[in-house]
């Protein structure tokens, strides 16, 4: 009677945690579905990402985001860059595991080839560098492209930024002119 107990409680605690695991993951991976492939051209690419990017829960501005995005990627889910990094937002694979636990995954459910990941990881990584540099968007920029440690370092040496991540920033600057919503006239928008 004992061990049935025993054996009922450990079996439960094992539920649980499947239960939990399954809760972690990514919807798609536990169904075994795959997602409909990413469109092939820039247009659509940009407007399979646009209801991501809203989703975005940092308190962003979604044209920011769009930039960086189009900076980074070109919106190409499946981009590498000759240092490494990954994905629509172009991740190194120890910031995405960073960015995984910040939102409440494990380490290893770090997927910046995945678009919903990458947009929400990316998002959180600029947040923090918003944060980090108190809310300068061209210090934050250029600290998700050259990391906070080098450009905090540049800032104490000189009070400028490195040069390509300034660059960098511009770059993204001009970007976001692509992604804001068109100027609304007085009686509305224009039909």
């Amino acid at each position: 009677m004992t061990y049935m107990r025993v054996s009922t409680g450990v079996l439960a605690l094992v539920a649980m945690g499947a239960c939990a695991s399954v809760a972690q993951r990514p919807t798609t991976e536990w169904l075994n579905d795959k997602p409909a492939p990413w469109p092939r051209t820039t247009d659509g690419r940009i407007e399979r990402a646009r209801p991501l990017v809203v989703a975005a829960e940092f308190e962003l501005p979604t044209d920011l985001l769009l930039g960086l995005i189009w900076v980074e990627s070109r919106f190409r889910p499946d981009a590498v860059s000759g240092a490494g990094a990954r994905g629509l937002t172009q991740l190194m694979p120890g910031t995405a595991g960073d960015m995984a636990e910040r939102l409440g995954l494990p380490r290893h459910a770090a997927r910046p080839h995945d678009p919903s990941f990458a947009v929400r990881a990316g998002a959180a990584y600029l947040r923090l560098m918003l944060d980090k540099f108190h809310g300068d968007v061209n210090t934050a920029l250029a600290a998700y492209a050259a990391g906070p440690g080098r450009v905090r370092k540049r800032l104490r040496k000189d009070g400028g930024l490195p040069s390509r991540a300034r660059r960098y920033a511009g770059k993204v600057q001009r970007a976001r002119r692509r992604f804001r919503p068109a100027p609304r006239g007085p009686s509305g928008p224009l039909s």
